[in-house]
């Protein structure tokens, strides 16, 4: 009974986390495609692959990718938007097993979304992607500076989704 019981409880966490990749989905394609949309006709054609790569995980939801595989698509994500200016660093920290470590999938790119989406629209205050090692681990930092015209637009139920996937 009680290997049932532990069996019955891992489906519901993931059909949980998938039911909050789902969730995510219309509201974060809405947003990454207004930010590649600025972009010259040639990154246009180039962004299809990152496009491909978002509608996929979102039409099967896979709920865990590689580090390595989410943190690329996130630098993509970074590159489109031009209108923004970014800091990153200590990537070069992360070793092959951390590389291989399995999360959330587009998680990473809602957070960096997010803040794209509520920093102010110039190339003044850098949005910060920091890794630091802390003692026995990883930690991935990411700061912006939030431009108060942009306050109402959010519900704040993004960034709680996106965490409670990294909760399980």
């Amino acid at each position: 009974i009680r290997e049932r019981t532990n069996c019955c409880t891992r489906v519901r966490a993931q059909l949980h986390s998938m039911s909050d990749v789902q969730l995510l989905s219309g509201h974060f394609m809405r947003r990454l495609y207004n930010i590649v949309r600025v972009q010259p006709k040639s990154v246009q054609s180039e962004s299809l692959d990152f496009f491909q790569y978002v509608t996929d995980k979102i039409a099967k939801p896979t709920v865990l990718v590689s580090l390595k595989e989410e943190w690329h698509y996130s630098m993509l994500l970074v590159s489109y938007s031009t209108d923004r200016s970014f800091m990153v660093e200590g990537d070069e920290l992360l070793d092959r097993g951390m590389w291989n470590r399995s999360v959330p999938t587009l998680s990473m790119m809602t957070w960096i979304e997010n803040a794209i989406a509520y920093s102010p629209c110039d190339q003044v205050e850098p949005i910060v992607i920091r890794w630091i090692r802390t003692q026995q681990r990883m930690q991935l930092q990411i700061k912006n500076c939030i431009s108060s015209a942009d306050l109402q637009h959010g519900t704040g139920k993004g960034l709680h989704l996106v965490n409670r996937l990294y909760e399980q």
